[in-house]
């Protein structure tokens, strides 16, 4: 079986991701949480995955320090663990997919290695294949359908960065610091794992629910929704209570509504558009239940062809790029 190159890196300045920042920082036996070896010196590491069965067959590392006398196996081996091994199924094993390449992330201020100089940055993507007559890009949305959300794990893969200086910069808080408000460390919430939604939309398409848009609630919020083929506008008339951790970046960083509904996704991390039919929606909020995945009814689609988002409950109106007060 093929083995796929994921992450190769020879200690120059480069990019690192929030897990392993906070692993310099805070040196938890956690997911990809690695101590990064403070022996200094070149390192080179691969992580691969050998493809097969549709899912994430096997990983292998191979590493090497030509200065050192210092092996970089343990934490080869902690950061393939933690694409492999976790305590729930692993990212890619529940979304069936494999890993196949990545991109760098443009978050040079938090590259924290122990070597000075150095950093890591661990990215994967995927990639697959849709019949023709099933792409679904919202082209059939129309005025009235409703709006369903789907509740995230938490911050997700997206406004770490305003997370990261609200937390750590401004309220000086320590990633080990543990959290009355949210029951469990800083770092621990800050790396909480990505919900993947995949089972869920299986689910859903199998139970006979008609999915008319399916969007990740990623960067931008809610004003993802914007992104299907249709012209039409959204008003949001029920929002979930989100997590706490979105409260808290709130309050200690003095953040507008309009910003965090920019930023983060509060709470939705997937919406889907289906008939605003009573039935049908109950029916899909028992599929939710069943799978783990708790669902609500945000709001409707509108006959309004400028892509705006309305968000009643906040008073604010996402245009273009931007959310902003009503008048």
């Amino acid at each position: 079986m093929p083995l796929i190159s994921l992450v190769s890196l020879k200690g120059s300045p480069g990019v690192t991701t929030t897990a392993l920042a906070l692993a310099a920082a805070w040196p938890a036996p956690r997911r990809l949480l690695a101590e990064l070896d403070p022996a200094g010196g070149d390192l080179e590491i691969r992580l691969g995955m050998a493809a097969g069965g549709g899912g994430l067959a096997g990983l292998a590392a191979a590493a090497r320090r030509p200065q050192s006398g210092h092996s970089p196996w343990p934490f080869a081996r902690e950061l393939a663990g933690g694409l492999h091994v976790l305590p729930a199924p692993a990212g890619a094993e529940q979304a069936g997919v494999n890993i196949v390449g990545g991109e760098l992330s443009q978050i040079s201020e938090i590259i924290k290695g122990h070597s000075p100089g150095g950093g890591v940055d661990l990215v994967g993507m995927c990639a697959g294949l849709v019949p023709l007559d099933r792409i679904n890009v919202g082209q059939d949305v129309k005025p009235g359908d409703a709006v369903l959300g789907l509740a995230s794990s938490g911050i997700h893969s997206n406004g770490l960065t305003l997370a990261r200086r609200v937390l750590f910069e401004q309220a000086k808080l320590e990633p080990g610091g543990r959290s009355k408000e949210l029951g469990r460390t800083i770092g621990e919430e800050l790396l909480e794992p990505t919900r993947i939604y995949v089972r869920i939309l299986r689910a859903l398409a199998e139970g006979a629910v008609p999915l008319k848009a399916m969007l990740h609630i990623t960067s931008d919020g809610l004003l993802n929704l914007c992104r299907i083929q249709a012209a039409v506008s959204f008003r949001i008339s029920s929002l979930p209570e989100p997590p706490p951790i979105f409260s808290m970046i709130q309050k200690l960083g003095a953040v507008s509504d309009e910003e965090m509904f920019r930023v983060f996704n509060m709470g939705i991390g997937f919406c889907v558009i289906v008939p605003d039919d009573g039935a049908l929606i109950a029916r899909a909020i028992e599929i939710g239940r069943r799978e783990g995945v708790a669902m609500m009814r945000l709001g409707e689609v509108l006959a309004d062809p400028s892509r705006r988002v309305i968000i009643e409950p906040k008073g604010i109106v996402g245009e273009g790029d931007y959310f902003h007060r009503t008048a």
